[in-house]
This record gives C-alpha cells, structure tokens and sequence, in this order.
C-alpha cells in the first residue's frame, strides 16, 4: 500500500476530530458569550425600533377625480398610527374602538397634513379637514388581519393635469414603510408608484387622452380588419338587386332597404361587442377569426347566389362579426382601466369606420354592381379577402382585429 492511500483515511480521521471539537466547544459556550460578541450598538438600536414598529407597515394613498373634482383617499393601519400618536387608546385586543376614534380624529388629521402633501394643478389639497373613518364597519380587521383608518379629502374643480405627492408617513418609527400610490387619471391611463423611505416623492402629468385615443383606435381596428367587408357585401346585394330588371326579384320584397341593413347591422355589432363572452372561454384568436369567417360566408354566398335577398338574421350576424373583431381587438382598453366611456368609444370608433368605409365602397363601386358579372366579381374579392385574413390569423401572423 503506497503512502499516499495510508495518508488518506488519516487525514479524513484528523478533519472528523477538529470539527468534533470545534462543535463542542460552541455548545459548551453559554448563549450571552455567544451572542455579545456579535451585539453592536446598531444592532440595539434596530431591537429598541423593532419593539414599536410592526415590520408590515404599509399604507395607501389614492388620488381620483370625482364630477371633475379632485378626490384623496389615504388609508393607513391603526398600528402605525398607534406608533407615531401615543394618544390614541387602544383595547385589550389591540383594536381602536368607534369612540376612541372620534377622540382622537384631529391628532390623525394633524399627523397626515404634516406627513403627506398632495398638490393637484398647483393647489395643496387640505387634509386637516378630512373626513377620517374605519375601513370596515365597526373597526372590524381586514382580510389581511390589520385594522384600517381611512382619511378622505376632495379638491376644487380643476383641469386635471398635473399631481405631486411627498410622503414621510410613520418613517420615525418604521422606516421600512411603504406608501402605494395611485393615481386615476380622468381620462388617462393610471399610474401606480410605491414610495418608501429611498423615494418619498412623485410627480407626474396626465397622458393623452383615452377617450379620443380609443375612437381613433377603433376606427383603425375596422380599417385595417376585414369585418366591414360583411356589411359592403349585404350593399353589394341591395344595390345590385335595385339595378336588376328581374320583376320576380323585385317583386320579391324580402330584402332590407339600405338604410334598415345598416341600423340592423350596427345593432348587432354593439350587441356582439357588449355580449358576456367571458364565461364562454372563448380566446381572442376564436373571436378574431369570426369576422373572417362571416366574411367569406356572405361573400361566397353572394358569388354563388348573386342578388339574393338577405334577411334580418344575416344581417344580425354579419354586424355581431364586427362586433366580436372589436372586442377581441388587442387594442380595446381593458374594463378596469376604463376611465368611463373610452370602451364605449372604441366600439363607436370601430362601427362608425367600418359603416363609412362599407358605404364609400359601395358608392364607388355602384357602376359595377348594376352588372351581374361585376357584382359577383365583388363578392368574390370580399371572399378571397376573407379567405386571406382567416388563413394569415388562423397561423398566427396577423393581429387579431374585426
């Protein structure tokens, strides 16, 4: 056996019995010699902190506009406020109770004036003069197990431009507290920022506007989709069928006047837009091939059939087609970002553009459909159309739109 396969298990043997001793000689130590080694006087300090401070110390700071009226909603733990104003009297169970509350809603008001500035288009929002409640009824806990104040204050009537807040709420004695502020613009996207001990203070202007960003976002969605297509195709029959000499067809009566096709057709846009689609399951890809879908039906109907009357139901689906394209768009402003009405808006943007380009189709290609050939030549390009985008959205490389 060579010397260095002996000199092997010695050395593991030599390593086993050091660190046997150095175990047991840590263990004999007592727990105060262990620990005063490594007591600092910074590490008093955080203790004596750590005692008066709970370590969840949150906030929450809200700035809406209320019938063009600025609006703040602080919303603060009764613990922090328990830290910072001695005053308040707590129960046994830690709890601020109703009474206690009134008593102490001026020391409250007077904290948060002096800790938190909210200034909205130049002017200071007045907090001393809040209206100062529970959050839950009675002083009830939240979900979260903390008992909650809620400050409310309202502004003067203002354009709703600019907002400025500085915060250095229960820092003296959590200096890990943390503010979540958010601001919901009246007609601009909101802005959310946590302020902390490291950055107190945030100012910021509103954004373009949501409402007229969404109209001009749905009448894009409707130029550059293929849903108005359906509505050009339902045109394409009235006027091909009024320019036909076929008494039978004429006398026919069964199908819409120009202007009922187009009431109808809207009708089913804004049903189909509106519609609970949610509890379906039904993906934005699904919904965006339906437009595509209703376009190469009716124009591969009205290739085949020529001027073949359409009813009311058709014309429902055709509409309920842009209608489904829309809001499966990816633009559409999702409903908890809704200032109120932008939504509503996109929808009337993308009707609108695609009523428009369907009419301003149908007028430029009126001297066509009073042929047969060239009005079958139409509703085979509104079908290859369809055929085209549904083929491109079903391989993912078009956007979904109507």
């Amino acid at each position: 056996m060579s010397r260095a396969v002996r000199r092997g298990p010695l050395f593991v043997a030599v390593a086993l019995l050091a660190a046997l001793a150095l175990a047991g000689s840590a263990h004999a130590r007592p727990p105060a010699a262990r620990g005063t080694a490594r007591l600092a006087p910074r590490s008093v300090a955080l203790l004596e902190s750590g005692s008066r401070a709970h370590p969840d110390s949150q906030s929450r700071t809200v700035l809406t506009w209320v019938e063009g009226a600025p609006q703040l909603e602080v919303k603060v733990q009764v613990t922090s406020l328990a830290e910072v104003l001695p005053n308040l009297a707590l129960d046994e169970s830690g709890l601020l109770t109703p009474a206690a509350l009134e008593e102490g809603a001026d020391s409250i008001r007077s904290y948060l004036r002096k800790h938190l500035s909210v200034v909205v288009d130049g002017a200071a929002l007045e907090l001393d003069r809040g209206e100062v409640r529970f959050e839950a009824p009675n002083g009830a806990r939240s979900d979260d197990g903390w008992q909650w104040v809620v400050l409310r204050t309202q502004g003067p009537r203002g354009p709703a431009a600019s907002a400025a807040v500085e915060m250095d709420l229960f820092l003296e004695t959590s200096p890990g507290h943390l503010d979540t502020l958010v601001v919901r613009w009246p007609d601009a996207l909101p802005e959310v920022e946590v302020l902390s001990a490291g950055s107190a203070a945030w100012e910021g202007q509103a954004g373009p506007s949501l409402r007229l960003t969404q109209l001009l976002e749905g009448a894009h969605a409707a130029a550059t989709g293929v849903a108005w297509l359906c509505l050009l195709s339902l045109l394409c029959v009235r006027v091909a069928r009024g320019a036909s000499s076929d008494a039978e067809t004429a006398a026919s009566g069964a199908g819409l006047r120009s202007p009922l096709v187009v009431l109808v057709w809207a009708v089913g846009a804004g049903i189909a837009f509106w519609a609970p689609l949610d509890g379906l399951g039904l993906e934005p890809r699904t919904l965006g091939l339906a437009s595509a879908i209703a376009a190469v039906y009716l124009g591969s109907d009205g290739w085949l059939n020529g001027a073949r009357a359409r009813g009311a139901l058709e014309t429902l689906a055709a509409g309920g087609a842009m209608g489904l394209g829309l809001a499966s768009h990816p633009e559409v402003l999702p409903a908890p970002l809704d200032p109120g009405g932008a939504v509503a808006l996109f929808c009337a943007g993308g009707v609108l553009g695609g009523l428009l380009l369907a009419l301003a189709a149908a007028g430029l290609l009126r001297p066509v459909l009073r042929r047969p050939a060239g009005a079958r030549l139409v509703q085979a390009l509104v079908m290859g159309a369809g055929l085209a985008v549904f083929g491109a959205r079903a391989f993912g490389t078009w956007t979904p739109g109507p």
